[in-house]
């Protein structure tokens, strides 16, 4: 295959270069975060960056550029939220497609618990799987360093209560139907990359992407007391998860084209890619791999693009 054809623009409809992407805890949303921010560095659009100091953005608190007079606003967001509004954030970015992503909530608080260190906080790290000591010997209820609770549907301006209120539930899950335009699902990654593209009307080398901030640990076999005992504490997650992986399943039988061979198309740019940038550090596909992930140099660089500064 010709390397342009993982370039060229589809001739039968326009990139889009507004978004707002709705970054969710240990999801693979950084990985996700960075293919967005590539493309968006790659065509110049403008990012909206938080203003102040901690990791989530408020469209209130967000870098100005007061250099130029005629400063046209942001092209997308691809940061975690202070706050998610719906019709607010449809304010800020009035054309924005907005994206997000659910991993499998067993696998999502797991990651949860390694990432905060609890494991060695609490004096488990030589258990052969911790998180499962943690959860079968009912540490979890008498401890406060570590809640079991569903925690990605909060990103979403959800309200974690001590009982379902099955009305309210059902109607963030309607709203949500209608707020996002995909969802994607982490343990579907490139599936859900191929709907992006699809939906973006992006190329094959806008979506290829290397994983990040993945810990390196022996990932383990979620046990049936485990799933026993999270599906009594997450049942928002999961019914949430559960919700939209139907839909990405029902997006990829109503996709428009031949979904398999794209997804095989794709996969072999991934592979020849990354077998070419492990032979070569130096190689211009390790540029393409990494780029998107400095979030430093990424908004000196929009300053200097915008401002004209050195």
């Amino acid at each position: 295959m010709k390397r342009n054809e993982y370039r060229n623009k589809p001739n039968t409809c326009k990139p889009k270069n507004n978004f707002i992407f709705v970054k969710t805890e240990k999801t693979g949303g950084t990985t996700v975060s960075s293919v967005l921010h590539r493309y968006g560095q790659t065509n110049k659009l403008t990012a909206a960056y938080s203003s102040t100091k901690g990791s989530k953005l408020s469209i209130n608190e967000v870098v100005e550029y007061p250099c130029v007079s005629n400063f046209t606003g942001y092209d997308y967001i691809s940061s975690h939220l202070s706050g998610y509004n719906h019709s607010r954030l449809k304010h800020f970015i009035p054309k924005a497609i907005f994206i997000s992503i659910l991993r499998m909530p067993y696998k999502q608080i797991e990651s949860k618990f390694y990432k905060k260190r609890i494991h060695e906080k609490l004096g488990l790290q030589n258990h052969t799987n911790a998180f499962e000591t943690f959860l079968a010997s009912g540490m979890y209820r008498n401890t406060t360093m570590f809640r079991i609770s569903s925690n990605q549907i909060t990103w979403f301006g959800y309200r974690i209560r001590r009982n379902i209120i099955e009305t309210e539930f059902i109607q963030k899950l309607q709203e949500l139907d209608e707020d996002l335009d995909l969802v994607m699902i982490t343990e579907y990654m490139d599936e859900s990359l191929i709907l992006l593209k699809k939906m973006m009307c992006w190329t094959i080398d806008d979506i290829v992407y290397e994983s990040r901030r993945v810990v390196n640990r022996k990932r383990m076999e979620t046990t049936q007391v485990m799933k026993e005992i999270l599906s009594k504490t997450m049942k928002e997650d999961i019914r949430l998860y559960d919700h939209f992986n139907k839909t990405l399943w029902q997006k990829i039988q109503n996709y428009d084209g031949d979904f398999d061979k794209d997804l095989r198309k794709f996969r072999a740019r991934e592979s020849e890619m990354k077998e070419a940038c492990a032979k070569n550090k130096k190689h211009h596909y390790c540029k393409i791999l990494q780029a998107g992930n400095d979030g430093t140099y990424a908004q000196l660089a929009q300053l200097k693009r915008i401002c004209g500064e050195s």
